[in-house]
């Protein structure tokens, strides 16, 4: 995950819900079944205390990863969304949310350029 940071992108209000939303680049595929793909730019707002099944931001373990949220008898899981990743058990200390994602962001590769082709 990279924050982008110096560049202005304008953002359509719906994806801002706080004035201190801020944009992560996301590398790899693991939530690419809810639609965030590797490459995508994610707009995510604060939340210390996201609600379950919120798609959040979590550092856990050095490690920052875009995950769905899920509660469950034994305490609380990030879920992939690809099923080739297992979930991960919240069960250190050493973690960290960032926020809820609220909005997606994605520069479409091979798209036609100038007008019509």
């Amino acid at each position: 995950m990279e924050q982008v940071v110096g560049d202005s992108l304008p953002v359509p209000e719906e994806m801002v819900r706080r004035s201190d939303s801020f944009l992560l680049r996301v590398r790899g595929d693991s939530m690419e079944g809810a639609g965030i793909l590797d490459g995508d730019l994610v707009v995510v707002a604060p939340d210390s205390a996201p609600p379950p099944g919120s798609i959040v931001v979590v550092t856990l373990d050095g490690e920052t990863t875009v995950k769905r949220l899920e509660r469950t008898p034994d305490g609380w899981l990030l879920v992939a969304e690809n099923p080739r990743y297992a979930s991960i058990p919240i069960d250190t200390p050493d973690t960290y949310v960032h926020g809820v994602v609220t909005g997606v962001l994605r520069i479409l590769d091979g798209g036609c350029q100038g007008g019509r082709q």
